[in-house]
């Protein structure tokens, strides 16, 4: 039976993927600064894990450092951190994913200690009761239930995504969104 691959990158914009064995990837996680000149793709977190240098299994293997002559990780072989991107895994990312925590970019739909219910409940309750509000009149309200911005933003976005609210720019003041229930 053929051993499963898996295609990596230095960083995700790179266009240079280098072939490994599964069994030759270490150290799955996720974050936000690729490895190399360590290039930081503010709030995008990518599943990145660990290769040795020369353990590819395609014809050119990762750009890095030791290919070039300079040995800022030591000398080759040496362990770099590597990218592992959906568009390039479309048959084993899933399976990856079941090895790593919940992904840091989706948002936790976390219970209020004030209400004890989830953003999502609250968020609907205040558009029910108040029809409509602006985005940041939604960000003081849930403050106040006890649900903090970041998270409440993206479930906002989430939700008119799925057509369970409604979001236009307010008439008076375009910088601002309003939400309205469906």
């Amino acid at each position: 039976m053929e051993e499963k691959t898996v295609v990596v990158r230095r960083t995700p914009s790179d266009y240079r993927p280098a072939t490994y064995k599964l069994s030759d990837i270490n150290e799955l996680h996720w974050n936000e600064v690729s490895g190399g000149i360590r290039t930081s793709f503010m709030g995008q977190f990518n599943i990145y894990c660990k290769v040795w240098c020369d353990k590819h299994i395609s014809k050119d293997g990762v750009a890095h450092s030791g290919e070039f002559g300079l040995e800022n990780h030591g000398a080759c072989p040496h362990y770099i951190k590597v990218c592992i991107l959906k568009k390039d895994n479309p048959e084993i990312y899933e399976t990856l994913l079941q090895e790593l925590p919940p992904n840091p970019n989706e948002p936790i739909c976390r219970k209020s200690s004030i209400t004890k219910n989830t953003c999502r409940a609250d968020i609907l309750h205040l558009l029910d009761e108040y029809k409509q509000m602006r985005e940041v009149d939604i960000d003081a309200k849930m403050y106040e239930l006890g649900h903090y911005g970041s998270n409440v933003n993206a479930i906002l976005k989430r939700l008119a995504k799925r057509k369970k609210v409604i979001c236009t720019r307010c008439p008076n003041d375009k910088r601002y969104n309003v939400y309205s229930i469906v």
